[in-house]
């Protein structure tokens, strides 16, 4: 297993074809919020180093991705932050080995970046949180959503 900064190329190819499996498994609002990616902004925000996305490869198919925005701590100048927008592995690569491996070398890369603090948001109805916990996260705040939609 290899992990990598993905390339624009690998946005639109190999982690877009695992993003429909994702949301299927992990989205609360299916019927309410159809899955659309804005592939523009995304590649917008990797052009101007706001947005890292990492792949996990076996050989030379992705089997797993996070991304992470990277943005300044408004309450703490100077500051940089990362917040894990999504991370998803596929089943049968679901093993902690490959989940420490693809989130030490992000964390490594962006602390190269001048990043800090770095925060995940795990929905309660996966084992995430559990597994953050062995790589030494803490959890902090609980996130509630609703949709208001219609």
């Amino acid at each position: 297993m290899e992990v990598s900064l993905a390339s624009w190329e690998e946005c639109i190819t190999g982690i877009a074809d695992l993003v429909e499996d994702h949301w299927r498994e992990t989205d609360d609002y299916q019927e309410e919020l159809v899955l659309n990616p804005d592939w523009e902004s995304y590649k917008f925000l990797m052009d101007n180093d706001m947005l890292f996305p990492f792949i996990l490869l076996d050989g030379n198919k992705i089997v797993g991705y996070a991304s992470f925005f990277r943005t300044p701590m408004l309450h703490f100048k100077g500051n940089s932050a990362a917040e894990c927008d999504m991370l998803y592995i596929i089943p049968e690569y679901r093993k902690a080995k490959n989940a420490i491996q693809l989130l030490l070398f992000a964390e490594h890369f962006l602390k190269s970046y001048g990043v800090q603090y770095i925060q995940h948001t795990a929905k309660t109805k996966t084992l995430l949180g559990k597994f953050l916990s062995m790589l030494k996260y803490t959890p902090e705040e609980i996130k509630y959503g609703k949709y208001i939609g219609d």
